[in-house]
């Protein structure tokens, strides 16, 4: 009759102990919770950095501007529809955009490091033209509207107007005006959106050309300088932006 050796008994002995489902579902519970921690401490490590960079950019930013959208040449047109009771007339904006635009930006861009950190600035000039239609404004508003002509605006916008290098001049009709802060709308938001981006505007005031119905001719120049990307939002039926 075969005996079994000592060996052989602790050989079938750690193979019940491996096989059996106490020890996996142990080795498997160990396994998942070092997996967890080092996922939670890769997450902790990417977290941590983008709020180091976050502060960057918004430290460069305090100074060059941040990153910037503009809005091209749109003509805005109070009106105010009347009503028996004082109380209850209303006042719009009738906003008109462009038959076409045309914008071109040029820009220097460099980098800035902070710590780990690199953050593109630029600097940028831009010029964006226009062309208005004003023959059909009388469409667009209730018949018995009260158009405000001489309120009337010429706006550009720009989402963050401490980037601005100088003042932005605006040539209608071959006439030359500066920019101011929009008495109409400080500034406009570009959707419905709770936590929509914003612009702020500068204008001024429309020629007696868009007054009458006539087509008009707008360029307005601007300098500016922003962080991480500078983007031209399409403001005319038919945009186009090029980039040098």
């Amino acid at each position: 009759m075969a005996s079994v050796s000592p060996v052989s008994q602790l050989d079938v002995s750690a193979r019940r102990l491996f096989n059996s489902m106490g020890v996996k579902l142990l080795v498997l519970g160990f396994l998942t919770l070092f997996l967890s921690l080092f996922a939670l401490w890769i997450n902790s490590m990417v977290e941590d950095r983008t709020t180091s960079k976050g502060e960057v950019v918004k430290e460069i930013s305090t100074s060059v501007g941040g990153a910037q959208t503009l809005l091209g040449p749109t003509l805005l047109i109070p009106y105010s529809v009347p009503a028996e009771d004082k109380k209850l007339e209303t006042h719009e904006v009738y906003v008109v955009s462009a038959v076409d635009g045309d914008a071109t930006v040029t820009s220097k861009t460099q980098e800035r490091k902070r710590s780990l950190f690199r953050v593109p600035v630029f600097q940028a000039d831009a010029v964006m033209t226009a062309s208005f239609d004003t023959s059909h404004v009388v469409e667009g508003i209730p018949a018995n509207a009260q158009i405000a002509w001489h309120d009337a605006e010429i706006v550009v916008g720009m989402s963050d107007p401490r980037g601005a290098q100088s003042d932005a001049v605006a040539e209608i009709d071959g006439v030359a005006h500066t920019l101011q802060p929009s008495g109409i709308w400080p500034r406009m938001r570009l959707s419905t959106e709770q936590n929509a981006k914003t612009v702020a505007l500068f204008g001024t005031g429309v020629s007696d050309a868009m007054v009458h119905g006539a087509a008009s001719k707008v360029t307005v120049k601007m300098k500016l300088s922003g962080a991480q990307h500078v983007a031209v939002l399409a403001y005319g039926r038919s945009t186009r932006v090029t980039q040098v």
